[in-house]
């Protein structure tokens, strides 16, 4: 009898650079899948996924509902469960086991589950540092230390179990975790290969599974900005799950500004692409410019590698929103457009924001209301948002922003007039 082939990722994850099969962290994921097996079988019944442009505050939304009781969520994005089942040779039933096994909430101090604790632990290490290999023993030792120290408040125990791992390991590096003092301007290499999870890396948080019952009865919100292109293919693979979908929004000038200065500060390197690049105005930047990509890698990049990098950035905006645009146009899941600005902006559009989305998602909107309405702080910020924070920066946007497809994308998103209003 003929081996099948596994299932396989979706056609945007075949088009673009990606890391290959790699049977030895294959092996490593699939051992710590073992360890992390989820106390259910029941899938998922409803998916809320979050999509849009990076820069563009998906971080910043997930966070705020990842902290709704109401709510399941993952730890962090769904990207590196995307990436283990490419390093297991492209198995869709790998990505569907690693997503499964982080779905869940933020745990409280009495819902640490300890050898959870640690496989968890040893599993965001290996994501993050894939070409380290800790002890299977170091981990529990540090976990509890961390614990004991600081016990299970997320922002404690989270530092307190890095400096642990960064005193035992000089090759992790604090400056790669987002919130530290360096992450952000320090210089710094690219990861070594694979890019399992993006830098700057999350910290660590006590995290509990979810149960059956929840799964059964509250919404997962699941985020990632390159998600946009998946979309129906993360329709099938969820199946036979309700599927709805939260696209997020920002202005092209501000999204586009929080591109350039991403690709010029030492974190959110994302793939080697097989292609030499000479994006003027980051290639220059050092030898890794080269060959390294950053932030989403759009379907029409083979076009931009010697484009400027203010063209590759809005390019990047550009073609998730085009991407989302068209799924909802086909009318394949119900689609609420979310604008960055109202999230952000007056008290009253944060209000309707929040009324708006919780209708939507069909959650209770106080907890949100006491989050947003009070004023949110950024997440995997590189400066704090401010109104037409991008017309005073040094990045030269004309030649990029007066291409007619990302003002076509633009008026489609409604953002047409009033740039005074744009953050």
């Amino acid at each position: 009898m003929t081996a099948q082939p596994p299932p396989v990722l979706s056609s945007y994850d075949d088009e673009v650079p990606h890391p290959g099969a790699d049977a030895e962290l294959a092996a490593r994921f699939a051992g710590l899948r073992r360890r992390r097996t989820a106390a259910h079988t029941t899938p998922a019944a409803d998916v809320v996924l979050v999509v849009g442009s990076s820069r563009g505050g998906t971080s910043l939304l997930t966070e705020l509902l990842r902290a709704h009781p109401d709510l399941l969520s993952l730890p962090g994005e769904m990207n590196p469960a995307v990436v283990i089942a490419q390093l297991a040779g492209g198995d869709a039933g790998v990505f569907r086991a690693e997503l499964m096994r982080q779905v869940g909430h933020p745990a409280r101090p009495d819902e640490v589950d300890r050898d959870q604790l640690v496989a968890d632990v040893q599993w965001r290490l290996t994501a993050q540092w894939p070409r380290l290999k800790f002890d299977d023993d170091l981990p529990a030792d540090w976990v509890d230390a961390a614990l004991r120290t600081g016990g299970a408040d997320p922002a404690t125990f989270g530092a307190g179990l890095l400096e642990r791992v960064a005193a035992a390991e000089p090759a992790v590096s604090l400056a790669a975790y987002d919130g530290s003092a360096g992450s952000m301007s320090d210089p710094a290499p690219p990861p070594a290969a694979p890019v399992v999870e993006m830098t700057p890396y999350i910290g660590f948080r006590p995290w509990r599974p979810a149960t059956g019952s929840e799964l059964r009865h509250q919404p997962v919100v699941i985020a990632a900005p390159r998600n946009s292109y998946r979309l129906d293919w993360l329709v099938g693979q969820l199946a036979p799950a309700r599927v709805r979908v939260v696209h997020l929004t920002r202005n092209p000038a501000a999204s586009v500004n929080g591109l350039i200065d991403g690709w010029h500060h030492p974190a959110f390197f994302s793939t080697p692409v097989p292609q030499r690049l000479d994006i003027a105005g980051y290639t220059e930047l050092g030898a890794w410019g080269r060959s390294w990509w950053k932030f989403d890698v759009p379907p029409r990049w083979r076009e931009l590698t010697t484009a400027p990098l203010a063209a590759v950035a809005a390019e990047q905006w550009r073609s998730t929103h085009a991407a989302a645009l068209d799924f909802a146009a086909r009318g394949d899941a119900p689609v609420l457009r979310v604008r960055y600005e109202d999230l952000v902006g007056p008290a009253a559009a944060r209000e309707a924001v929040v009324l708006q989305l919780a209708e939507f998602i069909g959650a209770d909107p106080a907890p949100l209301r006491d989050r947003v309405v009070a004023g949110i702080d950024p997440v995997m910020a590189t400066a704090p948002p401010r109104q037409r924070r991008w017309a005073a920066g040094v990045h030269d946007l004309s030649p990029a922003l007066a291409e007619p497809s990302v003002w076509e994308i633009a008026v489609a998103l409604g953002y047409e007039a009033e740039e005074a209003l744009w953050i």
